[in-house]
């Protein structure tokens, strides 16, 4: 497996002199506008306290990683009641800013577990069906440290497509994955990247039927995650 992700990096590297010749431009990307996030998570809620949580605050999200990844916008935004909590972290990059690649291999897996947590429970491109919402396959996990349980579910919408991180605990994608994509944003370009993490110390049995949670998984509808006419996870991956 080695010799073969070598070879598909060593073809790779012959191909930027011509990326750079041929791939699209961005030179107006300052001046495209940035989605306003609080859309997706509701900043005041009933009965429940909210807080906004500076990135890099939290041992789910590392100084480094923030460094890499250079958002263009985000919000991380806590809302809790009565020893419940759910937290939404949404992060948002431009088109022509960054690799699909580079985005995709930051997640819980890596990053939640580098950070000390460990995983109990996974299941990737997970079904949901909550009250008739449909909600596009999701990665499912239960992470656990020093006694608490937190339940995270991740998206990856590139272009508002959801992004098929494959079966297993993903550090970084697999070669044919990374050369595929590789060629995609040779011809297309950088595409527009969400990152969607909600996780919680709820189960998801309990999430299931909490009010709030449904209403942030409405909010999601504009980026493709939750509609009625979104792709089930009996569709079969291309």
């Amino acid at each position: 497996m080695k010799r073969v992700s070598f070879i598909f990096l060593f073809l790779a590297l012959l191909f930027i002199p011509l990326v750079q010749l041929i791939k699209p431009s961005y030179e107006n990307v300052d001046s495209l506008p940035l989605p306003n996030l609080d859309a997706f998570a509701p900043p005041v809620v009933e009965n429940w306290t909210v807080e906004d949580i500076p990135l890099g605050s939290t041992e789910a999200v590392s100084e480094s990683a923030l460094k890499t990844l250079k958002l263009d916008s985000f919000v991380q935004r806590s809302y809790k009641r009565a020893g419940k909590d759910i937290t939404v972290y949404i992060a948002y990059w431009k088109p022509g800013t960054m690799d699909t690649r580079l985005v995709a291999s930051h997640t819980p897996d890596r990053c939640w577990v580098e950070n000390g947590w460990s995983c109990e429970e996974s299941r990737n491109g997970a079904a949901m069906d909550m009250n008739g919402l449909d909600i596009v396959p999701v990665q499912y996990r239960r992470f656990k440290m020093k006694g608490h349980s937190q339940t995270v579910y991740y998206w990856l919408m590139v272009n508002g497509q959801r992004y098929q991180f494959g079966d297993r605990l993903n550090t970084y994608p697999n070669p044919l994955d990374f050369f595929r994509d590789f060629f995609k944003e040779v011809v297309r370009g950088r595409p527009e990247h969400y990152f969607v993490r909600i996780s919680s110390n709820m189960s998801a049995e309990e999430l299931a039927d909490e009010p709030l949670f449904i209403q942030i998984m409405k909010s999601l509808e504009a980026l493709g995650i939750s509609s009625s006419n979104s792709i089930s996870a009996d569709t079969p991956e291309d």
